[in-house]
């Protein structure tokens, strides 16, 4: 039998709907098989767990001291270690518990098992299955019994191959959803086939896959794991989003344009097709091929950082979760990977008093009567009041005042809003930055923190530096306000480490941009889905804005005017805040540099117009562990969606008045 002969057999047999039945139970089978096995190997390794909790716990009594009497110092000081003790040893165990989870895994194989379905059903089982078993029998032996060098070329080698496999099944299964006889699908059909067809849109899809499987191959494993962890997903997901971006600008615009240019437009429109459809299907269309590119690249980042997660070996691990100090229940590296990297983080900032904003209304009554004042005597235009500066300023004033604290001093700074940190019963984690004088790289300043149920915390801190602390979820404590019960974290910071002071000792201050309470409220797994959503929603937005400038201008000026404003977008949060501390008028000297009004003019519009996409940032904020909500999601699909929309409207209007008989394309 002659090889096209046996291909074509083989491409019958995995068409047929008896194959695909018996491939899907054999394949459903294999899943359950493994999480049953793995399973009950996880149960025994729980009770080998189970058995030897415990026994180490820090601030045990020795054999046969005598107890110290209850109310005493030494009684109230055990107890608070204690209570360290049991908060930490129930943040492990939830630790050990999600590395050995069943439902994490049974997720993970059921990730696995959708795609094998779709494959199986889309009539390309055994070809993926060929292709499968070449690709474990190259990429196995490389990594099993390889060199360190041959073991990163295999983790390449695979990474590739299963990023191309499933880019290329979830591209069969959308032309499967774009298959209906509309001319909304019929049109998107094309834009996909097109895309696959492109030289350049080829070039971006190999250079998106081969990044994604080259990126762990980069990571340095003498760094921290929560730095290796951060690294990759900085760079793994900005790079995804950003090669899409590109990628969906370029073939929007050249679907559009090129397809006029070719006049190839005339047969589409002599045909019963709208304009409203035709700028609809072609956004579909990229849109679609968009979805799978972030979906591809997404699922990748996700195992491949849950991989890190279980089997990186963290700082002073001699294993995954196994500190190399026995009497340790679990490592500062390991602690803020799990407590602040691979979670879902809220904040809180210190509650300003009530007396203080009352101060604030009283000094910004007087500074704007003497301002006022001032101006009607000389009438320059340079003297006129301005309220919002001056309270600004006098806010900044009285918070600088109030986070100060002199040597030796100790005030009590009070976080409300906690009652979810209460519920997830996870560290927290206080971020703080100390100024001490000029705050010189080489000055350090002493700080201690006193907490409930926590021994009072003496720090050297380098000045001017953010720098956090875990905080248990012990020191929150319940309060009854307005009738109300309320969770909340006092806590009171001293200058100095409680000794005398002496000559020479100065003031320290928090600014209150660097001081906050952050806490978990969600886990990463869906807080990383959210951020794909978003991810996915800007690209949509940029692919409207691409084929609206399609619509009326040649394919240069349309990617020129589509790259312009997703430049425009995505840098609008850094210009807004430049726009803080660019001020025309001099604070001290109050000299009017006149050529900053031009640009403040421009430049504020800008900034203003973009605000609502730059604000959603979703990369940055899933790399510091901050929470991407559901309420952010659907502001993005609200205000996101509404201006695809309004543009699709106005791309439809100006496609409908034009002259495609008599356009050139040039």
């Amino acid at each position: 039998m002659r090889l096209g002969e046996l291909l074509g057999k083989i491409d019958r047999v995995q068409q047929s709907l008896t194959f695909k039945v018996v491939a899907s139970i054999i394949a459903v089978a294999i899943a359950v098989g493994v999480v049953v096995t793995y399973s009950v190997r996880q149960a025994a390794m729980k009770g080998q767990m189970e058995s030897l909790r415990g026994t180490d716990f820090v601030g045990a009594e020795p054999a046969g001291a005598e107890a110290p009497k209850a109310g005493s110092p030494e009684a109230e000081a055990r107890k608070v270690v204690v209570q360290q003790a049991e908060a930490l040893a129930r943040f492990n165990n939830k630790l050990r518990s999600r590395q050995l989870s069943i439902v994490g895994v049974g997720a993970t194989v059921g990730l696995v098992l959708v795609p094998v379905l779709g494959v199986v059903w889309l009539g390309v089982g055994l070809t993926y299955l060929g292709l499968g078993v070449l690709a474990a029998g190259t990429v196995w032996p490389m990594v099993q019994f390889g060199s360190a060098r041959w073991q990163g070329i295999g983790v390449f080698i695979g990474g590739v191959l299963v990023l191309a496999g499933s880019f290329s099944a979830l591209l069969q299964l959308l032309r499967l959803l774009l298959s209906a006889s509309l001319p909304v699908t019929a049109i998107a059909r094309n834009v996909v086939a097109e895309g696959v067809r492109m030289k350049i849109s080829l070039v971006f899809i190999v250079l998106l896959i081969l990044g994604l499987s080259v990126l762990p191959g980069l990571l340095d494993p003498a760094t921290p794991l929560r730095y290796r962890v951060q690294s990759f997903l900085q760079y793994a997901t900005a790079g995804t989003f950003w090669v899409s971006a590109i990628l969906v600008l370029t073939l929007s615009a050249a679907s559009v344009c090129f397809e006029q240019r070719d006049k190839i437009v005339w047969q589409t429109m002599t045909k019963p097709v709208r304009a409203w459809e035709f700028v609809l299907g072609k956004w579909l269309g990229v849109f679609g091929v968009a979805a799978v590119l972030v979906g591809v690249s997404c699922t990748g980042i996700f195992f491949f950082t849950d991989y890190l997660r279980r089997t990186g070996v963290a700082v002073e691990e001699v294993s995954p979760y196994v500190p190399q100090d026995r009497g340790r229940i679990v490592t500062d590296d390991r602690l803020a990977l799990d407590s602040q990297v691979l979670v879902g983080r809220l904040s809180e900032r210190p509650r300003i008093p009530n007396d203080l904003a009352a101060e604030l209304d009283q000094v910004v009554k007087l500074r704007l009567a003497e301002a006022v004042k001032k101006y009607e005597q000389s009438r320059d235009p340079a003297m006129v009041p301005d309220e919002a500066k001056i309270r600004a300023e006098a806010s900044n004033e009285l918070l600088t005042s109030f986070f100060s604290l002199a040597p030796g001093a100790v005030r009590e700074y009070t976080f409300y809003g906690l009652e979810r940190a209460k519920d997830f019963d996870l560290p927290m984690t206080l971020r703080y930055k100390v100024n001490v004088g000029a705050s010189n790289p080489t000055d350090f300043g002493m700080v201690t923190f006193f907490l409930k149920n926590t021994a009072p915390l003496v720090r050297r801190v380098p000045a001017g530096q953010v720098m956090s602390m875990p905080i248990l979820s012990s020191a929150i404590e319940e309060r009854e306000e307005d009738g109300k019960k309320v969770a909340v974290l006092a806590l009171a910071i001293g200058s100095g480490d409680g000794s005398p002071v002496r000559e020479g000792d100065k003031s320290i201050s928090l600014p209150f941009d660097g001081f906050e309470v952050t806490f978990v409220v969600s886990s990463f797994e869906a807080n990383f889905l959210r951020v794909a959503l978003v991810m996915l929603l800007k690209l949509g937005l940029l692919g409207m804005v691409a084929v609206v400038a399609g619509t009326f201008l040649a394919f240069p000026v349309a990617c020129l005017l589509s790259f312009g404003v997703m430049l425009m977008a995505e840098g609008a949060g850094a210009v807004g805040k430049a726009l803080d501390l660019f001020d025309p008028i001099d604070g001290q000297t109050r000299e009017v540099s006149y050529w900053k009004y031009p640009v403040q003019w421009i430049a504020t519009p800008v900034s203003q117009m973009f605000g609502f996409y730059s604000r959603l940032d979703p990369t940055g904020k899933l790399v510091e562990g901050r929470l991407v909500s559901w309420g952010d999601v659907g502001y993005a699909a609200l205000i996101l969606g509404g201006v695809t929309v309004v543009l699709g409207i106005v791309g439809s209007v100006i496609f409908r008045n034009r002259e495609l008989a008599t356009y050139s394309g040039q």
